[in-house]
């Protein structure tokens, strides 16, 4: 069981930063470089090329804690080669020990609105694992392939189209909830149709996913909470029934014994 008050800590604490090449100091680089061999190369017994020459000019997001400034997830995102052509997000990580806390999801909601902003009306490219398709059917990603095999990994290209005019970028869906809301969005207090709206909301928002796993985590330890609390009392109730009875025993015991010693 995941501790809920660490990983809504972690969550405030990550702290992202887009960077270029250039920006990147000796031991930042280094850090980062280590951490995608491990990853993609160790990890994946993968025997690839990964200093591949894209970095000079690619988009770099790195992800660190405030209180260490341990760097904890990466990506980076490579301009499309020409008019027309799609950016593309790589070398996605989360460091083995932080995984399953919600920092790969936003580190991919952040790159999709850094494309937004710097490549408007291009669409994003990803060649991922088979088993993550679906991670990335959930920002609207298709797959532009059939699975194939690589150095013994199953792959899968995918694709997210982008606007083609600024008239046909679509409004937002709605807007950001108050935390008033948003915490009824986390807790159920919703209809159907606004869970729809406002799940859809959270891809396209960054600060709103943030603030609704923490929500959601707060809401899971109150709950956990209640359970427990439920579980003692039953405990308590039964402890003393016993205590009761008992008691009760020993009274009759003694009553029998008196007269026993009586006869």
């Amino acid at each position: 069981m995941y501790d809920l008050n660490k990983l809504k800590q972690d969550m405030n604490e990550i702290t992202c930063r887009w960077t270029t090449f250039n920006d990147l100091d000796v031991d930042l680089l280094y850090e980062v470089l280590q951490l995608r061999q491990e990853v993609f190369i160790v990890e994946q017994s993968c025997v690839v090329l990964d200093a591949d020459g894209l970095d000079r000019n690619a988009h770099h997001l790195i992800a660190r804690f405030k209180h260490d400034q341990k760097v904890c997830a990466y990506l980076r995102v490579v301009p499309p080669k020409r008019e027309g052509d799609g950016a593309v997000i790589e070398r996605l990580f989360v460091c083995k020990k932080h995984r399953r806390k919600g920092f790969g999801r936003q580190l991919m909601l952040e790159a999709l609105k850094r494309i937004e902003d710097v490549f408007p009306g291009h669409p994003v490219k990803i060649i991922t694992q088979s088993d993550m398709q679906r991670f990335y059917e959930t920002f609207d990603f298709k797959a532009s392939s059939e699975p194939y095999d690589k150095d013994g990994v199953e792959y899968i290209a995918m694709v997210k189209e982008g606007a083609t005019s600024p008239d046909s970028v679509p409004e937002k869906d709605m807007q950001c909830p108050d935390s008033s809301r948003m915490t009824d969005f986390a807790e159920g207090y919703c209809t159907d149709q606004e869970k729809e709206e406002f799940l859809q909301h959270i891809k396209n928002c960054p600060d709103c996913y943030k603030k609704y796993v923490s929500l959601m985590m707060f809401s899971m330890k109150e709950k956990s909470e209640k359970e427990h609390g439920k579980i003692a009392s039953l405990f308590r109730s039964r402890f003393n029934l016993l205590l009761f009875c008992g008691g009760l025993l020993a009274v009759v015991l003694a009553g029998w014994w008196g007269l026993i010693r009586n006869m």
